[in-house]
């Protein structure tokens, strides 16, 4: 149920925790297409447009790239481990 319709979109602490799964999530997704994109570099360097993508034009390393999958995935599930907001 949405903090707007259950009249609670100015409880502060359930809307951090809401901004948060949606930050975590985006995190999640980012790293699926990352590491998408690493698995399918082959393909992609051969293909007219997406050889522009940044991994398969070599603008950044497979290298780099898992790492930043890697640094993706470790913000959301940290962020996501169940700790408390307090504001108080």
């Amino acid at each position: 149920m949405s903090l707007f319709f259950a009249g609670e979109i100015f409880d502060l602490s359930r809307f951090f925790s809401v901004l948060i799964g949606v930050i975590s999530f985006s995190l999640v997704a980012s790293s699926i297409y990352i590491i998408n994109d690493i698995i399918d570099v082959k393909f992609d360097k051969l293909h007219p447009e997406k050889c522009k993508r940044p991994i398969a034009s070599g603008e950044i390393s497979v290298l780099n790239a898992f790492l930043l999958f890697l640094i993706c995935l470790f913000i959301a599930i940290v962020s996501t481990s169940g700790a408390p907001i307090n504001l108080s």
